[in-house]
């Protein structure tokens, strides 16, 4: 599963270039060049073995114009600098020390039955990136230096504002939505199995 299961994203830089950054889910991810029909710029390996079979960059990440920011399947969340093509900073959002490594098939770690990791896509906003992990942990970071702000565990029941009783779970597909203030965020991923599933829709503001 080494596809590029993420949307490239078209980025102006400081300098007046523009390039194309693509981030396949085998870790290497590449600055292409739109103007010279995709030459290659730089390419930026996140891992030094090859990514496991469900890939290490799931639904990709954000960017600020800077630097573009990718949770990894891996359980850590990073910062590339667009115009070097160098990592900034790694932060582990989630300790892997009790888990073994990928089985023979190349099958992810788990965690008390659990897939692992960041997979699902990051939004950004000026200063801040937010993450959503397999663990239903929704995580904002400081785009610096990959620093928690705040975060908060999804994986829970709620009273819905239509009444219902819901509940939260793996957060493995779309990211938050930021508009006027509020972030909207999904929370219950089952695509693939091992997920927490879950039906909630949770919004957060500012305090």
């Amino acid at each position: 599963d080494h596809d590029i299961g993420a949307s490239p994203i078209l980025v102006n830089l400081a300098d007046g270039r523009s390039i194309v950054v693509v981030t396949p889910k085998s870790g290497v991810v590449f600055a292409l060049d739109p103007d010279r029909a995709g030459a290659v710029i730089w390419k930026v390996s996140l891992t030094d073995q090859k990514a496991a079979t469900n890939g290490l960059i799931a639904l990709g990440g954000a960017s600020d114009g800077r630097n573009i920011y990718l949770g990894l399947e891996d359980g850590t969340f990073v910062a590339i600098d667009l115009a070097k093509g160098r990592k900034l900073w790694t932060t582990r959002l989630e300790s892997l020390e009790e888990l073994g490594p990928p089985n023979a098939i190349g099958e992810p770690r788990t965690k008390a039955g659990l897939r692992y990791g960041q997979s699902a896509a990051a939004t950004g906003i000026p200063g801040v990136v937010f993450t959503g992990g397999w663990d239903g942990i929704f995580r904002a970071l400081s785009t610096s230096d990959g620093k928690v702000i705040w975060q908060f565990n999804t994986a829970q029941e709620f009273k819905a504002v239509n009444g219902v009783t819901a509940r939260g779970g793996s957060m493995g597909g779309p990211g938050a939505t930021v508009v006027k203030g509020m972030v909207y965020v999904p929370s219950g991923y089952v695509m693939f199995g091992g997920a927490m599933p879950g039906n909630v829709l949770l919004a957060f503001a500012a305090e």
